[in-house]
C-alpha cells in the first residue's frame, strides 16, 4: 500500500475506503487504464511551446500539435553537438559563418540583413549557455554528481561557471540590441528567460555551498549575480507586458517562478494579472503552464479564493486535450494549503496513473508538497517516511524547507515535541548516512535543519532554563552521534536561540564546545556573542567593549575592508535595544553612550556615510532612548576620551568621506 494512514485521521476518516483506494495505484507500478497508449503520453511532453512561428518570425496561435518540434529546439539540439567558438568574438558576418555553420530555419535572418550577426551571436550564446548551466543546476541540485568543487572535475566547474555568468552578461546586451529585430522570436525571448531562471537556481545553489553566507551589505559576487538577474527579468517583464517584445506560455513559466523564487510574489501576480487583461497576451497568460505557476502564489496572497483557484484550473485544463502536471501540481499545492487534503489525494492518485516515467519528476514536486504543506500529520508524516525509505517507485531527495515546515506543522498541530524530535533525528540522519549525500557539502542543509529545530526547542523549553539546559545536551550528542562531530553552525545557533533563558551561564557553557572540539570562533560567532548581550542584564560596559573589539580584530584578521551591517547591528542590539526595553533601570544611560561613542570613533571604517546614517539618525525615530542622546549629544560632539580605539588594524581601511 502507497500510504498507511490512520483512520483517526480528520480529513479522511469519512471515507477511508475511498482514500485508500485512490492511493493504491501508487504502489502497482502507476498502471494506465485511461484509453491513451504510453507513446501518446511520452508524446505529450516533447511539445513545448504552445505559440509558434511563421516564416517572418511572427508570432501565431495553434492548436497543440505535440509531436513538432519547434526550431529553436532543433537549433538547442544542433548546438549541444557542437563545443566551438564559445566565448570568442566574432568580427565578421563571413568570419561568423566560417566558424558556426548553420543550416538555415524559417525563423532566421538572411545572411545579408543587418541583424544577422547579432542574432546568431545571440542564438549561440543563449543556447550554449543554457545546455550548460542545465548540466551545472544538474550537478549542484543532484547528491550524487556533486563533488563539492574538489580535483580536476571541480577546476573544470568553477571555469565553466566563469565563462557561464559571462555569457549570461552577453546575452542581455545583445538582447537590449535585438529589441527592434523582427526575427527576435518569442522561442528565443523564452530560452534567455529560461537561461536567467537557470541562472538564478545555480546562483542560489552557490550560495547554499558557501561555508560563510555572504553579508546583506557586502560586494558579494552572488549578491551581485542576484540583482543583475532580478533587473533583467524585471526588464523583459516591462516589455512583455508592453508589448515591445513577445515571449510563448514556456517563457512566461520560467518568467513567473523567477519572480516566486527571488520571493517576489507581489510583483508574479501583479504581472499576471495585467497579462490577463491584454486579450492579445491572455492565452499565453492561461496556459496550464503558467497558471500551474500562479495558482499557489494567488492563493497565498490573497488574490483568489479556493474556489476562484479551483475555477481557474478547470479553465486552464481545458486549453490542453491532456493534463499537464505543472498545472496539477500547482492545484495539488493550492488544495493542501486550503486544507482540502481529500480533493489533493484524489487529484495525486490520478497523476500517478497517467504519468510515465520519464516525467517522475512530477510526482516528486506532488510528493514534497504533501509532505512539507499538509496540515494533517498523518498523511504528511506518511509522504516522509516513506521519502526516507525509499519505497516508491521515484526518488525522492527531501528538500530541507519542506521538512523544516513539515517541523513547524507538527509542532503547531499537535504542540507534541516529541514528535518534532523525532522528525528531526530521522531527517539528520538521513542527511548524514544516506550514501547520496556523501560527496555533498551538507553544511547549509543541516544548519538550515538545525535552525529550524532549536527555534522549536526554545519555544518548548522558554520557560524552563533547567529542563531545557539538559535537553540541548542531549540534542547535541545526537548531533554528534549522525554528524561526526559539533560544528560552527550547529553551537551558532544554540548561541543564538538559547538567549530566551538571559543566561551567562548557559552562554559560556555552550562556549566551551568550541574550546573542547577545536572549533574556530568565526565572525559570526563573534557577533552572536556581542548581540547575545543585549539578553543580559548584569553586565558592564567593558563587557560589552571587550566583545566589540573582539569582533574588530577578527573582521581584521578576515581581511575585511569596512565594518558590515551587521557588526553595528550587534552592537546596537547589545546596548540600545536593551536600553530601550529597560529604559528606566540604571544601566541605561551608560550602554546608549558607549554604543555612541563606539559609533563616532569607528565610522572611519565604515563603508559610507549612509551606513553611518543608518544607525544614528534613521535609528532614533524607531529607539525612542537614541533619539533623546542624539537630540542632546550630536554625534560629532560626542567625547571618546575615555576609549581606547584599535590601532593596529591591517585590513579594514579608513573612508576618505570621514577624514
Amino acid at each position: 500500500m502507497f500510504l498507511r494512514i490512520s483512520r483517526s485521521s480528520a480529513q479522511l476518516s469519512y471515507n477511508s475506503r475511498k482514500s485508500l483506494r485512490l492511493l493504491n495505484s501508487a504502489s502497482k507500478g502507476f498502471v494506465t487504464d485511461n484509453a491513451e497508449t504510453a507513446t501518446d503520453q511520452v508524446s505529450h511532453f516533447t511539445y513545448k511551446r504552445f505559440n509558434a512561428t511563421d516564416a517572418h518570425g511572427n508570432q501565431t496561435r495553434t492548436s497543440a500539435t505535440p509531436n513538432i518540434s519547434s526550431n529553436a529546439d532543433v537549433k538547442l539540439k544542433n548546438f549541444r553537438d557542437s563545443s566551438s567558438g564559445f566565448g570568442k568574438s566574432v568580427n565578421s558576418d563571413a568570419d561568423y559563418q566560417s566558424r558556426f555553420p548553420r543550416k538555415r530555419s524559417d525563423d532566421d535572418v538572411p545572411p545579408d540583413s543587418i541583424w544577422y550577426t547579432r542574432l546568431c551571436a545571440f542564438d549561440d550564446c543563449v543556447l550554449q549557455s543554457l545546455s550548460t548551466s542545465k548540466q551545472n543546476e544538474f550537478n549542484l541540485r543532484s547528491p550524487t554528481n556533486y563533488n563539492g568543487g574538489r580535483g580536476r572535475n571541480g577546476n573544470q566547474q568553477k571555469n565553466s561557471g566563469l565563462m557561464f555568468w559571462d555569457s549570461i552578461n552577453r546575452a542581455m546586451r545583445l538582447y537590449h540590441e535585438l529589441r527592434d529585430c523582427p526575427q527576435l522570436t518569442p522561442a528565443r525571448v523564452s530560452s534567455l528567460i529560461n537561461l536567467l531562471h537557470n541562472g538564478l537556481r545555480i546562483n542560489r545553489g552557490q550560495m547554499v555551498q558557501l561555508k560563510k553566507k555572504p553579508d546583506a551589505d557586502s560586494k558579494s559576487f552572488n549578491i551581485e549575480m542576484t540583482n543583475f538577474i532580478t533587473d533583467s527579468l524585471n526588464e523583459i517583464t516591462k516589455d512583455v507586458l508592453d508589448e515591445n517584445i513577445a515571449v510563448n506560455e514556456y517563457g512566461l513559466m520560467h518568467l513567473l517562478t523567477s519572480f516566486k523564487e527571488l520571493g517576489k510574489q507581489t510583483e508574479a501576480v501583479d504581472a499576471w494579472k495585467t497579462g490577463m487583461k491584454n486579450p492579445n497576451l491572455i492565452e499565453d497568460f492561461v496556459h496550464p503552464k503558467v497558471v500551474g505557476v500562479m495558482l499557489p502564489v494567488l492563493f497565498e496572497k490573497g488574490a483568489f479564493s479556493f474556489e476562484q483557484c479551483r475555477d481557474l484550473y478547470e479553465t486552464s485544463r481545458k486549453r490542453l486535450r491532456f493534463a499537464h502536471p505543472n498545472l496539477t501540481c500547482g492545484f495539488i499545492h493550492v488544495c493542501l494549503l486550503a486544507n482540502e487534503n481529500m480533493i489533493a489525494l484524489e487529484t495525486f492518485s490520478k497523476m500517478c496513473e497517467s504519468l510515465a516515467p520519464a516525467h517522475f519528476n512530477y510526482l516528486i514536486e506532488a510528493h514534497l508538497s504533501f509532505l512539507g504543506l499538509c496540515k494533517d500529520i498523518n498523511i504528511a508524516k506518511s509522504f516522509f517516511n516513506k521519502a526516507i525509505v525509499g519505497e516508491m517507485p521515484y526518488k525522492v531527495h527531501l528538500h530541507v524547507s519542506q521538512v523544516n515546515t513539515l517541523l513547524s506543522n507538527i509542532w503547531t498541530e499537535t504542540n507534541d515535541f516529541a514528535q518534532v524530535n523525532d522528525t528531526w533525528k530521522t531527517a539528520l540522519k538521513y542527511y548524514c548516512i544516506d550514501p547520496a549525500y556523501k560527496k555533498r557539502n551538507i553544511t547549509g542543509i543541516l544548519s538550515s535543519l538545525n535552525n529550524a529545530y532549536f527555534g522549536l526547542f526554545f519555544e518548548k523549553y522558554a520557560d524552563d532554563k533547567v529542563k531545557g539546559f539538559e535537553m540541548i545536551q542531549q540534542s547535541m550528542n545526537t548531533f554528534m552521534e549522525l554528524n561526526g562531530s559539533l560544528d560552527e553552525p550547529c553551537l551558532n545557533i544554540i548561541l543564538t536561540k538559547c538567549t530566551v533563558w538571559q543566561s551567562q551561564e548557559v552562554i559560556d557553557s555552550v562556549l566551551k564546545y568550541f574550546d573542547s572540539f577545536n572549533i574556530p570562533q568565526t565572525i559570526i560567532t563573534k557577533r552572536i556573542l556581542l548581540k547575545s548581550l543585549g539578553s543580559l542584564d548584569n553586565i558592564t560596559c567593558n563587557d560589552i567593549l571587550r566583545r566589540w573589539n573582539e569582533l574588530i580584530r577578527k573582521e581584521d584578521q578576515m581581511g575585511q575592508r569596512y565594518i558590515a551591517n551587521a557588526d553595528w547591528a550587534a552592537l546596537r542590539d547589545a546596548t540600545i535595544s536593551w536600553a530601550q526595553i529597560h529604559a528606566d533601570e540604571a544601566g541605561c544611560e551608560q550602554r546608549v553612550h558607549l554604543y555612541f561613542q563606539l559609533l563616532s570613533l569607528y565610522k572611519k571604517y565604515a563603508r559610507d556615510v549612509s551606513q553611518v546614517n543608518s544607525f544614528s539618525v534613521r535609528l532614533s525615530p524607531h529607539l525612542a532612548v537614541a533619539k533623546a542622546y542624539l537630540e542632546a549629544n550630536p554625534l560629532d560632539s560626542i567625547s571618546t576620551e575615555d576609549i581606547s580605539i584599535i590601532n593596529d588594524l591591517h585590513s579594514l581601511e579608513v573612508n576618505e568621506a570621514f577624514k
